[in-house]
């Protein structure tokens, strides 16, 4: 899954990555960030929120996006997990 983020840099890769609390995911980010993908190409925030926004910039110029507290409820969670799939499995050309 990390493979293509570096070799191809100009596709998504569709793929997600669900890590649990406890996990070490931020440790993980951290260290893809500052030693192989690079701070400039990565970002993190909090809740889906800031991505589902019409006009955001969160995935620009980023290989890699963590999102943390990605928590919803109900029927908000179906209507905002779809609209996230659909950053994550539009190619950018």
């Amino acid at each position: 899954w990390l493979a293509p983020v570096l070799e191809r840099p100009e596709d998504r890769t569709g793929v997600v990555v669900f890590l649990h609390s406890g996990t070490g995911k931020n440790s993980l980010f951290k260290f893809l960030s500052e030693n192989v993908i690079g701070s400039n190409y990565t970002r993190e925030i909090i809740g889906l929120q800031p991505l589902l926004e019409k006009h955001n910039t969160v995935l620009m110029g980023r290989k890699f996006l963590v999102i943390n507290e990605a928590r919803d409820t109900g029927n908000t969670f179906s209507a905002n997990f779809l609209k996230f799939l659909s950053c994550v499995s539009i190619s950018v050309r």
